[in-house]
């Protein structure tokens, strides 16, 4: 799968001199997708989307995420229809999953192609290194970069759509983040339940994920 994705030459980024001699174990394991869409002029269905759909690897620690991230295409060099998907093992990016179902998710678009990369890495390290207060990283299940023509979308799926509380909780602090690394603060942060989506039926992959 490596060689579907590309790989990113570099110097080993270990984050802030953490001691790499032995794993640091992260709060929860997550396991990495790659898809490349089928066209809406395509054949489409359920198992379309479900055969584009490869497992990349599972990510469980601190070494493994880095190794990982070294190892995978930047967003920017990835075709269009493209996409990543970044989840907490055992949640598949399924609007139907059970994780998902009663779930949404924050979307941003960017076209500013020079703050993909930056910002999905920035996004990547505050999910996966469990900044958010608890009971918010608990409804955290993953993250959505999707690579299209016009431009890219970087979403964060959460487990509830219906608890105002904590998506305003989980939307600030990601502002807060990812504008430090240089998005606009005025940038727009959209969140759509699951829900909205499941109430028709796309021309392929059935109730899945951003197109």
């Amino acid at each position: 799968m490596a060689a579907e994705v590309g790989t990113a030459e570099g110097a080993e980024r270990t984050g802030s001199g953490v001691d790499m001699s032995v794993p640091h174990r992260l709060q929860s394991s997550w396991t990495l997708y790659f898809n490349t869409s089928v066209g809406a002029g395509g054949k489409g269905g359920k198992s379309s989307w479900d055969e584009n759909l490869k497992t990349v690897t599972e990510i469980s620690t601190v070494e493994s995420l880095w190794g990982t991230l070294n190892a995978i295409a930047e967003p920017t060099a990835l075709m269009p229809s493209s996409t990543y998907y970044l989840f907490k093992t055992g949640i598949k990016p399924l609007w139907e999953d059970k994780a998902n179902e009663n779930g949404g998710k924050f979307t941003i678009k960017l076209r500013d192609k020079s703050l993909v990369n930056e910002i999905w890495l920035n996004s990547v390290l505050l999910v996966l290194g469990d900044s958010f207060a608890s009971d918010d990283s608990d409804e955290i299940c993953g993250l959505e970069m999707a690579v299209r023509s016009q431009q890219t979308r970087l979403s964060m799926w959460i487990g509830t759509s219906d608890n105002f509380a904590l998506r305003d909780n989980i939307k600030a602090k990601w502002r807060r983040e990812i504008c430090a690394g240089g998005l606009p603060s005025d940038m727009d942060i959209e969140f759509d339940p699951h829900m909205n989506q499941q109430s028709y039926q796309k021309p392929y992959g059935g109730y899945r994920g951003g197109r």
